[in-house]
């Protein structure tokens, strides 16, 4: 059998994070699998359309990769996101690989970050042991955020860090609830006056740069500064994380079988 393992991501315009993030999870997925050949993906026609002309950077989207990896000759395939939940990103590779089932002797797909309880808690654990605040200090997590049912992932995941004793830690979302102002009523009712942004994101890019940090009036970071809150903000991805890029490797050891 010749084996593969296809890791997809959802990709990033942004060099240097791309670069301390995505590039590294594929450099410790290799070294896990090194009886695989490996294969990558994004799932952003955007951003991979925007490499394309900027940089001259070709990189597959999930079916590409797939049917490059049948025309290599692959036979057993295993496939690792980069997600943090099963949202809509997961759920359209999920498709994709269910599509080439009758393809390959085996295709499998391991877990995004938190795909489970205990991927919450165990994710939790890392941020209250790596990210450091100042004593009067809140933390503010922002994510993405979907619409598929499962942004309640999100307010597990604040419910696990807050059981760990941080009870100043928020999560908040750009696209979904809980969003912005969810979190700055959060932070007001706990009473502190200043705050450390952080993106719960994989790479920190555009959202993280930008929705986040950046100095629009519709920033985060400007929102609580009109509130009167001194705002820290921190760019730093999950995936410059060692034991989040060990978990990613877990997973991918532990794929879902057919049905899950």
């Amino acid at each position: 059998m010749k084996k593969a393992i296809l890791v997809v991501s959802f990709g990033t315009s942004f060099n240097n994070t791309r670069e301390k993030t995505i590039d590294v999870i594929e450099s410790d997925l290799r070294r896990a699998f090194p009886d695989r050949e490996f294969y990558r993906a994004w799932t952003s026609k955007i951003i991979t359309n925007k490499l394309k002309e900027r940089d001259g950077c070709c990189i597959d989207m999930p079916q590409e990769a797939l049917e490059r990896m049948k025309k290599d000759g692959v036979t057993d395939v295993l496939v690792q996101p980069t997600f943090i939940i099963p949202g809509l990103e997961f759920e359209y590779l999920k498709e994709k690989v269910t599509g080439y089932e009758k393809d390959f002797d085996s295709i499998k797909m391991g877990r995004p970050l938190v795909g489970s309880g205990d991927d919450a808690a165990e994710v939790a654990g890392i941020i209250a042991r790596d990210i450091r605040t100042d004593d009067d200090e809140a933390l503010v997590l922002m994510g993405h955020g979907v619409f598929n049912g499962n942004n309640g992932v999100y307010l597990e995941l604040e419910k696990e860090i807050h059981d760990l004793g941080y009870e100043r830690a928020f999560i908040g979302t750009v696209e979904a609830e809980p969003g912005l102002e969810h979190v700055l009523k959060s932070v007001k009712r706990h009473g502190t006056k200043k705050v450390l942004l952080v993106p719960l994101l994989i790479v920190s890019g555009d959202h993280a740069n930008n929705d986040m940090a950046g100095e629009s009036d519709d920033s985060w970071a400007s929102a609580f500064r009109r509130e009167g809150f001194e705002v820290r903000c921190l760019l730093k991805g999950l995936g410059e994380y060692e034991e989040i890029r060990k978990m990613f490797a877990a997973h991918a050891r532990a794929p879902y079988t057919k049905g899950e």
